[in-house]
């Protein structure tokens, strides 16, 4: 059986579990958004344990990415190694859900 749940309660329930050290409510946001449209595009609703946020990981800029994963970062796919973007990490493997005007952004570690 599941239960629906909105955006704001998501939120504040992952917080409420402590599981979310590093991530803004922005980026909760961003991955709630994101699994609704997945449920919406496929038909079919999905269970989400918090232990599942470990699968994400959110970063406040592609400078930030680059620096905590530059062992496999390739600096062949970055159109400019010094100053990266989000579209230069999508070529690197990792998937980003979405870009916020901010500059942050969660990345699908799968």
């Amino acid at each position: 059986m599941y239960g629906t749940i909105y955006r704001e309660t998501f939120v504040d329930r992952v917080e409420s579990h402590q599981v979310a050290s590093g991530w803004s409510r922005g980026q909760l946001f961003l991955l709630f958004d994101h699994l609704e449209q997945r449920e919406d595009s496929t038909g079919v609703e999905l269970k989400f344990d918090i232990a599942l946020l470990s699968d994400w990981e959110p970063y406040a800029s592609p400078d930030e990415w680059l620096e905590m994963n530059s062992e496999q970062a390739d600096p062949t796919n970055f159109s400019d190694y010094d100053n990266p973007t989000w579209d230069d990490i999508k070529n690197c493997v990792s998937t980003v859900l979405h870009i916020f005007s901010t500059d942050e952004g969660v990345v699908s570690l799968h």
